[in-house]
């Protein structure tokens, strides 16, 4: 089996009020194994993730068994050993020799049968004379239940390349997230108290998806998949680097305390849950900038929908100009591109500049 079915409507559901309490024990004790430094981040994850499958779907938490392994993919190794040595200070990269009995230690939250040890072992391919099962074979070889397989290949990347990624245990704030992405890596919250697995967690952004510590946790491996991407992510790091110069406090440019609420979300959206090309990110500042620019000229409920000639060439004078310089842009045909942005469709080749840019700005640490 290539893809384990995904069936999202089970995202705004909470354990029922036995598991849930299962489930923060479980939690709990990892969490004091991640502490005592028995287990590392990738474990941790690994285990928060099959033990809520586990008593969400009981016996079938595992679809099937996938008919292609999955390896970890090359483009991991490509540009992860350029980042400074302090990056990897918390990282694995020795998952395969895991000295935690998981199945052993656990299985007062799992409660595996026999038989169904012995089918994961087979479906791991791996033998029990061995030792112990490591976590990844998991992942490499397990369709798990309302699992995008993209997960599957986030966690085997994760253990076999040692990528350096944050773990917190509390919701970061827009700045902490924006940091980690101009340093060169994002962050997976693990929500491990009582209350917060009792709880469902609403986006204050469109759509506004309603999720549960699960889904939550997912939300932020599929933002880092984007972000670790072959293609994206020197660009992506050098555009969110670039962003800091416009938010320092002495450029009086992008000022939080000159924000209305709808600029705010719109810049705390930008700078911590979208991950896409450079052009696409540096796109939506500026709309964002044009609409916060129209608001103050024409206070809801708006009397004109668009800003005229004259105030346009004002913005883009006044403000946009300023930007472009204070991102150190001083290539005239990435200049006028920039100009042009949300005038018109820019082409294949004005996206290459501006996306080739910030990929120069981001590898530079």
């Amino acid at each position: 089996m290539d893809h384990p079915p995904v069936n999202k409507y089970l995202s705004n559901q909470l354990l029922p009020e036995g598991d849930a309490k299962k489930f923060y024990e479980g939690a709990s004790f990892i969490k004091k194994s991640l502490e005592d430094k028995v287990i590392d981040n990738f474990e941790f994850v690994s285990l928060y993730i099959l033990l809520y499958l586990r008593l969400t779907f009981r016996e079938k938490f595992i679809v099937a068994k996938l008919s292609n392994k999955l390896e970890l993919e090359a483009y991991w190794e490509e540009y992860f050993n350029t980042l400074p040595g302090h990056y990897f200070e918390n990282s694995s990269n020795d998952i395969a020799e895991s000295r935690f009995d998981w199945i052993s230690s656990m299985q007062e939250y799992f409660q595996f049968s026999p038989s169904e040890i012995e089918k994961l072992y087979n479906y791991c391919e791996f033998g029990k004379n061995e030792g112990v099962l490591p976590l990844v074979k998991i992942f490499q070889n397990c369709g798990l239940n309302e699992t995008e397989l993209n997960i599957n290949q986030f966690l085997v990347n994760w253990s076999l390349a040692g990528y350096p990624i944050q773990l917190y245990f509390d919701m970061p704030s827009v700045q902490e997230v924006h940091k980690l992405q101009s340093e060169g890596t994002r962050c997976i919250t693990a929500f491990v108290e009582l209350d917060q697995i009792q709880k469902l967690y609403t986006e204050d952004y469109p759509p506004f998806h309603t999720k549960n510590c699960l889904r939550f946790l997912y939300h932020d491996i599929q933002h880092l998949v984007k972000y670790i991407h072959s293609e994206l992510f020197y660009e992506q790091r050098g555009f969110f680097k670039a962003v800091n110069q416009l938010l320092l406090p002495n450029n009086n440019l992008l000022n939080y305390s000159k924000f209305d609420p709808l600029m705010t979300q719109d810049i705390d959206h930008l700078i911590s849950d979208m991950n896409c090309s450079a052009s696409q990110l540096i796109g939506f500042l500026k709309a964002k900038w044009i609409s916060f620019y129209h608001r103050q000229i024409y206070p809801p409920p708006c009397s004109q929908l668009r800003l005229n000639e004259e105030e346009q060439v004002r913005f883009e004078d006044e403000v946009w100009t300023r930007a472009v310089s204070l991102l150190n842009i001083t290539d005239q045909s990435l200049q006028l591109s920039l100009r042009d942005l949300c005038k018109r469709k820019l082409k294949s080749s004005e996206k290459t500049l501006i996306n080739g840019y910030f990929n120069q700005v981001g590898k530079t640490f």
